[in-house]
């Protein structure tokens, strides 16, 4: 950032292309976020971004309706789209696009597109969408910023689309990859779980909030008795695979293991290859690792869902 409290294009773009890869990330896994603004966008001490703050965030399969669509208004002022302050339904991930918008425009122009002394004011230049670049933009720039701020969400650019955008691609930035899983093992069960091992499980705010805090946030969502989450510290990812795959072992059951960068699992089968149960191991912080183990039946194999509970909970001992 320059003394006139700007970043250049060069610098803008690769702190947005990261603003962006980590939206297209928790969109895909159902959570928007819905108060982007560069005082929840932090650097790393390689220069690069970290999206923080869910505290405003929405989750798809617990907070949108039937439609797909939001109700509630949140958001910063200086930030917030349009079709919120309409109070009506809207869609949470154009919404993320806008304040993306409005963050890029400040961090290249130094000011907001919309300032205005006066609540109001503001409100009425972003209802119409009207707000004036600063000549030292490229044509690039101004075109997707432009289509960031687009007042009707149905036109406005959607995250897929921004990475194609020639402003993005200035600086040979490749579009998302999209990695479809392998399986030698046709079985859907099998397919999802591999599927879901070869990326890493970044977890959202109720993860971060439930785990590292002590607070236990299930009562909100209703009982899981076939799953159970819980916290080990000071234990290597591999450490807690190699203590599940020794008690489903010593329990007779056929084990496959998948471990990734920042994750892993154990698959557990009984004879006929039916799957009893799952353990996921997903980093949840610097020291500490979340635990989720699933069986597929209540009546299925009692004594190793009740070994695989204790020993991982000790696994750290």
């Amino acid at each position: 950032m320059d003394e006139r409290g700007r970043f250049d294009e060069p610098a803008a773009r690769r702190l947005f292309v990261q603003l962006v890869s980590a939206l297209a990330h928790v969109h895909s896994r159902g959570v928007f976020h819905r108060d982007v603004k560069p005082e929840n966008l932090l650097l790393d001490e390689h220069g690069d971004l970290k999206l923080t703050d869910f505290g405003l965030c929405v989750l798809a399969d617990r907070h949108l309706g039937a439609d797909g669509l939001a109700a509630t208004s949140c958001g910063s002022p200086a930030y917030v789209a349009p079709e919120i302050l309409y109070k009506k339904r809207y869609d949470a991930g154009k919404v993320d696009v806008w304040s993306s918008g409005v963050a890029l425009f400040s961090l290249t122009a130094g000011y907001l597109p919309f300032n205005d002394g006066n609540l109001m004011g503001m409100y009425r230049k972003i209802f119409s969408g009207r707000f004036r670049c600063p000549r030292w933009f490229s044509p690039e720039l101004r075109s997707l910023i432009g289509r960031m701020l687009d007042p009707d969400a149905d036109m406005r650019i959607k995250i897929c689309e921004i990475m194609e955008h020639p402003w993005v691609q200035q600086d040979g930035t490749s579009s998302f990859d999209i990695i479809q899983a392998r399986s030698s093992d046709p079985r859907p069960e099998v397919m999802k779980w591999e599927a879901e091992m070869e990326q890493v499980r970044e977890l959202n705010a109720f993860d971060i909030i439930a785990f590292a805090s002590g607070c236990d946030l299930s009562g909100l969502f209703g009982p899981l008795p076939d799953r159970v989450r819980f916290a080990v510290q000071g234990v290597d990812i591999g450490s807690v695979l190699d203590k599940a795959e020794e008690i489903g072992r010593k329990e007779g059951f056929t084990v496959r293991r998948k471990e990734e960068v920042g994750c892993g699992g154990v698959m557990f089968e009984a004879i006929g290859r039916e799957v009893i149960a799952l353990v996921r191991v997903s980093r949840l912080l610097e020291e500490m690792l979340m635990v989720e183990v699933e069986r597929a039946s209540s009546s299925e194999a009692p004594n190793l869902w009740e070994r695989l509970q204790l020993g991982l909970k000790l696994s750290n001992d």
